[in-house]
């Protein structure tokens, strides 16, 4: 029996979830760690200073980060870039954004870490009795993330395979349901879709794509 620990018992959590595991463990990843900052490390040097290296966040997660509607974090953190900014351009160096140079998000990396942690304990677990039957009650993984396993193994099983086909043709089933409800030739033929089959177009994109803001 192989040990379980923390990471185990969350992707089992994350599989009760009506989305991909991994995608929705990333998210609540993502949650926790803006949380921690704004409550506890926003002035801690190490973050400032890794912050500031990196030219703050990425596009994406500084939009992010303004979400919170923490002013005063914003502008503290924030503060340092204007300086170095202001200072190359006084100096000539008129590069923008200094980011280009490090091509580095903390959240980004953040993300890459989850999912490469969480992978790693379903390709571990994939004989487990208990996380299989998890896993086949689940949403099943977005296609990113079934592609970023699938590149760390040589044989996957053959139940993982056809569960995952099945998922995404079950997908597909809807997106040609939800079609045909907007078909007004079909008349009384149309389908009339319940309201959580309404939700398809989100579904699909993020079976597709993943998570919003996958950095991928």
């Amino acid at each position: 029996m192989k040990e379980k620990h923390l990471p185990y018992f969350a992707v089992l959590d994350a599989c009760e979830t009506k989305e991909c595991p991994i995608c929705f463990l990333v998210k609540d990843g993502i949650e926790r760690y803006f949380d921690n900052l704004l409550y506890e490390n926003i002035n801690d040097s190490g973050f400032r200073k890794k912050f500031r290296k990196n030219f703050g966040f990425c596009n994406y997660h500084s939009y992010k980060f303004l979400s919170y509607k923490d002013t005063l974090a914003i502008s503290l953190t924030h503060r340092d870039l204007l300086i170095d900014i202001i200072h190359k351009l006084k100096t000539g160096d008129i590069r923008y954004p200094p980011r280009k140079n490090t091509n580095k998000c903390i959240v980004c990396e953040l993300i890459k870490e989850v999912e490469e942690r969480y992978i790693s304990v379903i390709i571990e677990y994939l004989d487990d009795e208990e996380f299989k039957r998890k896993f086949l009650a689940s949403e099943g993984l977005c296609i990113p993330h079934y592609e970023s396993l699938l590149a760390k193994m040589k044989s996957p099983p053959k139940w993982l395979v056809d569960f995952n086909i099945k998922r995404y043709k079950e997908i597909l089933s809807r997106v040609d349901r939800y079609i045909d409800s907007c078909n007004f030739s079909l008349g009384d033929k149309r389908p009339i879709l319940a309201d959580n089959e309404k939700l398809i177009a989100k579904q699909v994109i993020g079976t597709l794509f993943g998570f919003e803001g996958n950095p991928k």
